[in-house]
């Protein structure tokens, strides 16, 4: 029989379901998690650690009690590393946890330090530019239509119907928009006109990789453009916009699941993590976006592609999260 340990459960709680608590967790996520962890045959005891501005206190009162903390903390908005920090506290204190590290975590959340390493790593990705100040516009150099994008948002903050910008002037007024409302670049990229699809991973070589989800269009309001922006996941998503598996053919589905690995490994992955890809009208994969804290919700009201393609799998929602316990639990030698 394996040990059992005391795991923290750290995380943000949505209280007020606003566009500033997007990211953060529901009621229903975090008693779902936590009782997943509680019936695995990992843990003992579940000690709840909500991350708020006191968390370091809290992490010192609970130093030599908890043996690992299995995060899905998002940090609060206004700080572009925000996803980094309560990991930065963990490592402070010597606390093994969960997922990736905060490296990993700041660069992914920045789009545009996502794309550079993409572009080193020879990852096929939009092409891009990021602009910080309304002067830099002079120096556009993409072919439209393009996305405009929030440099450090995720959940889809910052990307709205009108993010699909067809001219110059249209640019100006977005890239003014978001350097005004949310105090940070700019990220502007060339939309690839064609089909939407994420990939899951669990693991830390040998890695699980979940069939490819594809996102479909045909069921949203004629109005929203083809990508999955803020009003598409919050106004009209509902469990019939995804397609498992996602009608790909061998060579694409193996394309799409060798990219995601790629990504995987040139961030750093730990544990788990989901890739978002767009695929052109000439069948190319480009990598939109490597989420490496993506959500965890097992609720059946929530479309959360990560882990409806863990359930897709074959896995039941409680081997889904303790998935993720024991790959985090092994890195630290805590199980054999």
């Amino acid at each position: 029989m394996e040990k059992k340990y005391n795991i923290g459960f750290s995380y943000n709680y949505d209280r007020h379901r606003t566009v500033e608590e997007a990211e953060f967790d529901t009621t229903v996520t975090l008693i779902g998690i936590r009782e997943a962890l509680l019936a695995g045959p990992y843990c003992k005891r579940v000690i709840c650690i909500e991350c708020d501005r006191d968390v370091y206190r809290k992490l010192l009162k609970l130093k030599g009690k908890v043996d690992l903390i299995f995060n899905i903390a998002e940090g609060y908005s206004g700080s572009d590393s925000r996803e980094s920090v309560f990991p930065i506290f963990f490592e402070l204190l010597g606390i093994p946890y969960s997922g990736s590290g905060p490296e990993t975590l700041a660069l992914t959340l920045n789009k545009d330090a996502s794309k550079k390493i993409c572009k080193y790593h020879n990852i096929p990705t939009p092409r891009f530019q990021a602009f910080s100040e309304m002067e830099e516009l002079k120096e556009f150099d993409l072919d439209f239509p393009v996305i405009v994008k929030p440099v450090h948002e995720g959940t889809s903050k910052g990307i709205t119907n009108d993010s699909y910008v067809e001219n110059i002037e249209s640019l100006k007024q977005k890239v003014q928009y978001i350097l005004e409302n949310f105090k940070e670049p700019a990220q502007v990229e060339e939309y690839i006109d064609g089909r939407e699809f994420s990939a899951g991973i669990l693991g830390n070589d040998p890695y699980i990789i979940f069939q490819p989800i594809e996102v479909d269009f045909s069921t949203f309001p004629a109005h929203l453009h083809h990508f999955y922006s803020y009003e598409a996941k919050t106004k009209y998503d509902n469990p019939n916009n995804m397609i498992y598996p996602a009608r790909v053919t061998p060579r694409e589905e193996q394309e799409i699941k060798r990219i995601a690995i790629k990504a995987y490994r040139a961030f750093k992955c730990r544990d788990f993590g989901r890739c978002d890809f767009r695929m052109d009208q000439k069948g190319r994969i480009y990598l939109l976006e490597m989420t490496a804290l993506p959500g965890l919700s097992g609720d059946p009201l929530e479309n959360n592609e990560f882990a409806k393609a863990g359930l897709y799998y074959g896995f039941t929602y409680i081997e889904f999260i303790n998935k993720i316990l024991g790959y985090a639990l092994k890195r630290y030698a805590m199980l054999d």
